[in-house]
């Protein structure tokens, strides 16, 4: 799933996790979680999902808006857009952006991606739009931090995953690929034998 927030106003500050109003089925992990603060912020949500079969699922996650492509010429300008996919629809995606607005970029299971300048200037002219990329080192200090606190979440049900799949650690090969091709909804949990 990708997400699109508009917030006109510039009140949708996202609040820490630890903050959220209410539990978070954390489907689509990230876009989510980041739906529910803004939403509870005030913005406005727009969620782009694979097909027809996803779009009930978003609407129940909080979405104001599903679509299934970005051909729309109505869609947009967003001020944040996160974007797990990649591929050859992030440049459709960043043609989105508002001026001066953000793209998280945090995944790219949806092959290559290629953006070009003329890419910022598309429908919702987005001069001076920022693309902030999610995997980055995490300082030593703060190794395990933001996975004690998503623990956190769970444990007290204000965050509940949804989990697609269970397997042992020796069948990672296969959860890769089923989260490659994106047969597999939900997160995948792989156990270790002690």
């Amino acid at each position: 799933m990708r997400g699109f927030v508009t917030d006109p106003a510039g009140r949708a500050g996202l609040r820490l996790a630890q903050d959220l109003p209410e539990p978070v089925p954390a489907a689509d992990g990230i876009v989510v979680a980041v739906k529910a603060y803004a939403i509870a912020a005030g913005a406005r949500v727009t969620a782009q999902v694979s097909g027809p079969g996803r779009v009930e699922e978003a609407y129940a996650l909080g979405a104001h808006r599903v679509v299934t492509s970005l051909e729309d010429d109505t869609l947009g300008p967003f001020h944040l857009i996160l974007d797990g996919i990649g591929g050859p629809l992030l440049s459709q995606a960043i043609r989105r952006v508002a001026a001066g607005g953000h793209l998280a970029w945090y995944g790219n299971v949806g092959g290559v991606a290629e953006l070009r300048l003329g890419d910022f200037f598309g429908y919702a002219q987005g001069w001076n739009a920022h693309i902030v990329g999610f995997i980055s080192p995490v300082p030593e200090e703060m190794l395990g931090e933001d996975l004690g606190i998503l623990a956190d979440l769970v444990a007290d049900g204000r965050l509940r995953p949804h989990i697609g799949r269970t397997d042992d650690w020796t069948r990672t090969p296969e959860a890769f690929e089923a989260l490659a091709d994106r047969s597999l909804r939900g997160k995948a949990v792989l156990t270790l034998d002690r």
